[in-house]
């Protein structure tokens, strides 16, 4: 969350997926490993779930995706780096 969280501007599903390979993350387990099936993952799964709750903006049709003030306060709240 914090990938989307440090951004003062939109970020395509690209930039974040490459975000999330950087930081090491999606080698946990439940990760997709092959690049095109976290991108299916992110788009259809996670991202729709984060933006039901308010934590991010998701636009689907354009793969962009941005924090909102609730992500903000909750990666504070949560010390997340």
């Amino acid at each position: 969350m914090s990938v989307i969280a440090n951004q003062r501007h939109r970020v395509t599903l690209d930039e974040l997926a490459t975000g999330l390979r950087t930081r090491g993350r999606p080698s946990r387990r439940g990760w997709p490993d092959d690049e095109r099936d976290l991108l299916c993952t992110l788009h259809h799964v996670d991202l729709p779930k984060l933006a039901e709750t308010g934590l991010i903006e998701y636009d689907a049709d354009g793969k962009t995706i941005a924090r909102t003030r609730r992500l903000a306060a909750f990666v504070d709240r949560m010390d997340i780096e």
